[in-house]
């Protein structure tokens, strides 16, 4: 995901790389100390209030369209740490 120009005409902040839309929308869906997590559809209407102004558009059509495999691979990961956890438990 590209911090863009956009409709603006605001370039990258300083320190801004292209990844950090990846980090923004990562940040939102995950608990953090200070905030719950973002549900998928919280993050994805924000990220698209933000298309045109910190996000160039066309990346944010990509990003979008790999929205439902990068869910399920997200799922799978967290079943798959719960199993772990479960596992761990019966052990202890």
């Amino acid at each position: 995901m590209a911090i863009s120009q956009g409709s603006e005409g605001r370039g990258n902040p300083p320190g801004v790389t292209d990844r950090d839309g990846v980090r923004w929308s990562y940040a939102l869906t995950s608990d953090r100390p200070y905030k719950e997590a973002w549900s998928v559809e919280n993050t994805v209407a924000e990220m698209e209030t933000q298309s045109g102004k910190l996000f160039d558009p066309n990346v944010l059509n990509t990003f979008m369209s790999l929205l439902p495999e990068m869910v399920e691979i997200t799922q799978q990961f967290s079943d798959s740490s719960q199993q772990l956890v479960r596992i761990q438990r019966k052990i202890s």
